[in-house]
């Protein structure tokens, strides 16, 4: 509201409506700085969240990928059966032509 107090120009007539308009000034901006303070809260929170959430996830995983690979031997070695892309030739710029395999089970 500094502006409105200085001394207007003697030959200026919308003094009145100035300072009408100016009024707004300050509310705008304290309630502004408000709200950016508020949204980087809640962006700190969140964010604070997520890597949080993510952290915890990879921890699990590195923690159960152990047991995960032995449940996946267990069910080969019951199931009798490894699935193997032995003869597969996986270059996109092979000049001969593709070799199909005849078997992708390999028993043990």
């Amino acid at each position: 509201m500094s502006v409105a107090a200085l001394p207007p120009w003697p030959d200026w007539q919308p003094r009145k409506e100035y300072v009408m308009a100016l009024a707004f000034v300050p509310h705008i901006n304290i309630s502004s700085r408000i709200a950016n303070r508020f949204g980087e809260f809640a962006h700190s929170f969140i964010f604070r969240a997520i890597v949080s959430g993510y952290t915890a996830k990879v921890l699990h995983e590195v923690a159960m990928t152990p047991n995960t690979y032995m449940v996946v031997n267990l069910l080969k070695l019951r199931e009798g059966a490894d699935v193997v892309d032995a003869h597969t030739k996986f270059n996109p710029f092979a000049l001969s032509r593709h070799r199909r395999c005849d078997t992708f089970l390999r028993s043990p």
